[in-house]
């Protein structure tokens, strides 16, 4: 430990040694209330498990901030008090928050207060522990309290612990507890169960009794800050004091930080101090709003788990220090400039800076001087500055052509001196002495070493060159000068031993792709490359042109500067920032990775050859805000992103306020499960990968496994939108990737179903089919019976139509009776006999007509009433003659009835007739009378036959008596008939009514048929 003091000693002294004049501006991003954050006084800082990083405010609650965007948590939300004084996150990823109110305890759910129901004497709470066995301990304003089990109960009553406020709790790494009071440390010292007190003071020679901070640093030693006495620090029993005095910049230390194993940041009322040991040298800063801090009041530290440390301040809110690999050098008025023209590193390791204030400005890293006109250098800009094999440093200037400098003084050579031109845009020291410029208008000079002074050599396009406006020289491993042209290609000059040349030049039509050539590089193997204005970067390699562009990754096609780094990868400077480009064996393009404001290099737009490697390995570019120096030792340790599923909306409301919702998830409101209808399918994921180095370079793929075949396009967008998805078992994934696309591995995951319609669910298709299936079977069933039904009606017809058919015949033939037939034909021949030729003829013609008119109408079912009535007369007036004119025959219509559209089965009346002539009427003795009558009666139409003949009873008494009897089966065939008519017309019965009549004295006068025919319309 005494060789250890004096080399703190010395860091210190080297601090703050007073006539240095930085302008260093560290890479600081800094978050205040604009930017979302609750209050600009933060007191303690914290990060989740989730990787989010949490502020404690004093009066605005609690802040998350995901690397994007700040979200608030206060009292509203369950916060105890809004007041926050430490946070501590748990083994289990609960957050413990110390109020002036007392405990929170926040599981990513809800919140837990404890305050002096739960045990807590006084409720201001200041710091917060848990030890290596789990136990919380609370250091409040009346003393120091932990957890035994849920209890929250005072330590130390045996050992006379203080009730004195507890300001810091600290473990270290033996597990024992330290508690920075205002009247100096407790230790408690643990020995088998049984805990030991300690108290140090500045009795013991601490710097002050108020405590503010203790920690401990990879060497083990603990150091305390103090409120007012600066720092103590305490290795081994011994104690070193540090205050202003020996250089601090204050000796009101709240906090501080062991960063690595050699680096210690310090938290003033002054700003930060940062000791550091690199490569065996001892360098120390102290950075305060100067540098880009937010606050020089700095209350508290925290390192992420991504490499950033995190300054909270009093009243400036948060300063991020990310990354350490960029440094900015900004303007000093009268001194530095903020466009920077111009770069070089010198033998002895200063740098050299060509600046907006004219002149240059030497920087020998901790001062800062100036040569200008005051040191007979010159007012102008300097475009270039390049080093010769003598150490002399030239130095090309704008409109006052170029100086040499050899340590002492200044020389310079202009157009009266013998150069082309006094605009120098670019210097080629070669190593044998030559010095090359490339000028703006007097195309290229070689300025020949000659006794104490120089020969000037002029190559313009006189000589061959392709114009007289040149950027940038290079020489290739053969000694050929390389010479880029502002408008007109590439020229190579080919050189001799008596400087004698050959020039080719190289143009768009010789492949280049561009004439305007800015920069150039060459590699290890030789490869020549050649920055454009237009076209990126041409490479030259075996004698052959090939390209790198934006469709290899680069940002822009605009390149002002190039250079290698001691790994060969490629550096290319444009207006929008710097692109390293990795190469591989073949020099093929390998990857691109861009360095812009978000990743440091605030800058951004470079200044054309304004770029030089320093020899540590160092790239320093000039940009039009400053100059910047890159070291790849400081790179942050890569890690990926955090992914997390942070909210879904449904149809444009969050899913928590939507009654398909039981439990949400702890620390995002996502539902644990999530199940819904079909007509609920409009949702959108929202999404963060959180990483904090460089938030906004994040990108992300997603996949809605069920619904997407692949993944999506890599995309900066925090959400996705689904709409219309039909119903299904999904799962929404997705993944995020750092700046250098290292892609988070497990992606952030979450399952939900969208129940299908009623009618599409498989009971509702199992019971369709099995009522498909029913009514199938009874459709078949009934079909068949339908069709069995018809099949009978068919059958049933046929044998109806046929037995009609059969009774039709029957009434023919009954109709054409032989002893009919045979009676008129003997009628009529007894004419032609008695030589009454005329009238046979008469009643042939009738007797024929009648046969036509049987034959015609047993073809037709229905025929009109005014063919039956003359088919009946035909019939009639043949039996007449036949019977010797012995009866009458009359035919009445009812004036209502339509003879020619009513319609009645044919062959219906006549054997009504024949019967009245034949029984009733043949046997009369005196002239008989045959009466038919048409009438209407309700849907009816009605036939009435009647006679006056000798009635049905002695009719059949004489039949009965009679040797020839004639056996008239015509009613009972017609009335069979008509029962299968019936049936098959499906119509009303047709009925017959037979009535005996009977005269005054009730004797039998005769009989009357009445026939009852459903009404049928023709």
């Amino acid at each position: 430990m005494k060789a250890t003091y004096p080399i703190l000693i010395l860091i210190l002294l080297l601090l703050f040694s007073g006539n240095a004049v930085f302008s260093q501006q560290y890479n600081f991003q800094n978050f205040s209330v604009e930017d979302g954050l609750a209050q600009s006084q933060v007191y303690s800082i914290c990060e989740d498990n989730n990787g989010n990083i949490w502020f404690g405010t004093r009066g605005g609650g609690l802040s998350r901030f995901d690397g994007i965007n700040f979200s608030n948590i206060t009292v509203q939300d369950g916060l105890s008090n809004n007041y926050v004084r430490t946070i501590l996150k748990d083994n289990l990823g609960n957050l413990w928050i110390g109020t002036d109110n007392g405990l929170s305890k926040y599981d990513g759910f809800k919140f837990i207060n404890y305050t002096e129901k739960q045990g807590l004497y006084n409720t201001t709470v200041n710091a917060l522990i848990k030890d290596r066995k789990g136990t919380v301990w609370i250091g409040t304003a009346d003393g120091l309290f932990h957890f035994e089990k849920d209890t929250i109960v005072r330590f130390g009553r045996k050992l006379n612990a203080p009730r004195s406020k507890i300001n810091c709790l600290f473990e270290d790494k033996s597990g024992t507890i330290w508690a920075g009071t205002d009247f100096g440390i407790f230790k408690f010292l643990e020995n088998h169960g049984k805990y030991e007190m300690q108290q140090i003071s500045i009795l013991d020679g601490l710097a002050g009794n108020q405590i503010t901070s203790i920690k401990q640093d990879s060497l083990s030693r603990i150091w305390v800050c103090t409120y007012s006495g600066g720092v103590s620090v305490i290795s081994n029993g011994n104690i070193k004091n540090f205050s202003k005095a020996q250089g601090l910049p204050g000796n009101t230390i709240y906090d501080c930080l062991a960063a690595d194993s050699n680096t210690v940041w310090l938290c003033t009322s002054n700003g930060i101090a940062r000791l550091a040991e690199e490569s065996g040298q001892i360098s120390a800063k102290n950075i305060t709003e100067a540098e880009g801090l937010a606050n020089n009041v700095v209350m508290s530290m925290y390192k992420d788990s991504f490499g950033n440390i995190w300054f909270g301040t009093s009243g400036g809110g948060i300063s991020k220090l990310g990354s350490e690999r960029f440094i900015h050098y900004k303007a000093i008025k009268g001194i530095f400039g903020n466009w920077v023209y111009s770069i070089y590193e010198d033998r002895q390791g200063c740098m050299w800076f060509g600046t907006s204030e004219g002149g240059v400005t030497k920087y020998d890293g901790r001062i800062f001087k100036r040569f200008s006109e005051r040191n007979d250098f010159t007012a102008s800009k300097v475009k270039y500055i390049c080093e010769d094999n003598k150490g002399n440093l030239w130095m090309g200037t704008i409109a006052d052509g170029v100086y040499l400098f050899n340590g002492k003084s200044f020389r310079g050579f202009n157009r009266k001196s013998g150069l082309g031109s006094n605009f120098i845009n670019y210097i080629l020291c070669d190593t044998s002495g030559l010095i090359w410029l490339a000028t703006a208008g007097g195309g290229i000079d070689c300025l020949i070493p000659y006794r104490n002074t120089f020969k000037v050599k002029h190559i313009t396009k006189k000589d061959g060159l392709s114009g007289d406006r040149y950027n940038t020289l290079i020489k290739d491993n053969s000694g050929t000068i390389w010479a880029g042209s502002t408008d007109n290609g590439l020229s190579k000059i080919e050189l001799n031993g008596n400087l004698e040349f050959e020039i080719t030049n190289y143009e768009v039509t010789d492949g280049i792709r561009s004439n305007s050539i800015r920069c150039s590089a060459r590699d290890s193997t030789g490869n020549l490359y050649f920055g454009t204005a237009d076209a990126g970067i041409v490479k030259y390699q075996k004698g052959k042109f090939s390209f790198i562009n934006i469709s290899h990754g680069l940002t822009s096609n605009n390149i002002y500067s190039l250079i290698f780094d001691n790994e060969g990868s490629l550096w290319a400077g444009s207006e929008k920032g710097i692109d390293r480009i990795v190469l591989d064996e073949h020099s093929a393009v390998k990857g691109v990775r861009h360095f812009g404001k978000a990743e440091g290099f605030v800058g951004i737009e470079t200044i054309q050859n304004a770029v030089c490697k320093d020899h540590e390995g160092n790239i320093w570019f000039g940009s039009i805000k400053s100059a910047t120096v890159f070291n790849n030792s400081k790179e942050l340790p890569v890690k990926r992103p955090l992914v997390h599923i942070t909210g879904m909306n449904l149809f444009y409301n969050e899913i928590e306020n939507t009654p398909f919702v039981k439990k949400l998830l702890k620390w995002y409101p996502v539902p644990e499960d999530l199940v819904l209808p079909y007509d609920q399918n409009h949702l959108t994921f929202e999404f963060i990968g959180i990483e904090q180095v460089n938030p906004e370079a994040v990108q992300y793929k997603w996949k809605l496994s069920g619904f997407d075949h692949d993944w999506s396009p890599a995309s900066q967008k925090r959400e996705a939108v689904y709409s219309n998805l039909p119903a299904g078992d999904y799962i929404f994934e997705v993944v995020a990737a750092n700046e250098l696309g290292h892609w988070s591995g497990v992606p952030a995951k979450f399952h939900f179903v969208i129940n299908p319609p009623f009618w599409k669910t498989w009971w509702f298709t199992l019971i369709i089919l099995i009522a498909l299936t029913i009514v199938l079977w009874l459709a078949t069933r009934y079909a068949l019976s339908r069709l069995h039904e018809q099949n009978e009606r068919e059958r049933l017809k046929l044998e109806t139509d046929r037995n009609l058919l059969e009774l039709e015949q029957k009434a023919l033939r009954l109709q054409m009776n032989p002893h009919f037939l045979f009676n008129c034909l003997n009628s009529i021949k007894g004419l032609i006999a008695e030589g009454k030729n005329n009238e046979a003829k008469i009643y042939l013609s009738k007797f024929s007509k009648l046969m036509r008119t049987m034959l015609d109408n047993s073809m037709d079912s229905i025929v009109s009433l005014e063919n039956e009535i003359a088919s009946l007369q035909n019939y009639v007036e043949l039996e007449k003659l036949s019977r010797e004119d012995r009866f009458e025959f009359k035919v009445e219509v009812e004036d209502l009835i339509d003879k020619e559209f009513t319609g009645l089965p044919p062959m219906l009346i006549q054997p009504f007739v024949e019967n009245a002539i034949i029984h009733g009427l043949s046997v009369k003795l005196t002239k008989g009378l045959v009466v038919v009558l048409f009438n209407m009666e309700g849907e009816y139409l009605k036939c009435s036959i009647e006679d006056n003949g000798v009635g049905r009873e002695k009719a059949k008494m004489l039949e009965d008596e009679s040797i020839t009897k004639h056996k008239s089966a015509a009613i009972s065939v017609t009335q069979e008939r008509l029962n299968i008519l019936n049936r098959n017309l499906n119509q009303k019965e047709t009925k017959i009514l037979i009535t005996d009549l009977k005269d005054q004295n009730d004797q039998p006068s005769g009989t009357r048929v009445e026939l009852f025919i459903p009404f049928q319309q023709l």
